[in-house]
């Protein structure tokens, strides 16, 4: 429909900028918004308007849908985990989390100010990052 209704006005035009020959535009006679018209600018001008008005309500859709995934873009960065310097913050107390100590990654438990293996209480270590665990899985239903 757009292609149709771009030639029609470039032709309407011409290339000198003098009308066209409007017995070979296909807009002629044609029926739009169920008026039956004779001249052919007439339609065009009737259908560029209601083109403009569809690709308009397009553009709206367009822009709501990329804003909502825009918002989730940024929801997701939000809460993404994230490494969290033990200089900037410890984690509440008695709670297991994941820590990055001596170059490795490893589940802890945090008490007392200091992390622990969970399984073997005595067991420090001397932590430089921390995250929390994340949320266990939903069962499915």
């Amino acid at each position: 429909m757009y292609e149709e209704l771009v030639n029609s006005l470039r032709m309407c035009v011409g290339e000198d900028n003098r009308e066209c020959d409007c017995d070979s535009c296909l807009f002629k006679g044609k029926i739009v918004d169920g008026e039956d018209y004779t001249g052919c600018v007439d339609a065009m001008v009737i259908a560029a308007a209601d083109a403009i008005e569809e690709l308009n309500r397009k553009v709206v859709e367009w822009q709501e849908e990329a804003c909502k995934w825009n918002n989730e873009y940024y929801h997701l960065l939000d809460n993404k985990p994230r490494w969290i310097s033990v200089e900037e913050r410890l984690p509440e107390d008695d709670c297991n989390c994941i820590v990055f100590s001596n170059g490795y990654v490893k589940e802890a438990h945090f008490y007392f100010g200091k992390f622990y293996d969970p399984i073997e209480d005595y067991m420090k270590y001397n932590a430089t990052h921390w995250m929390p665990l994340p949320e266990p899985p939903k069962e499915e239903t």
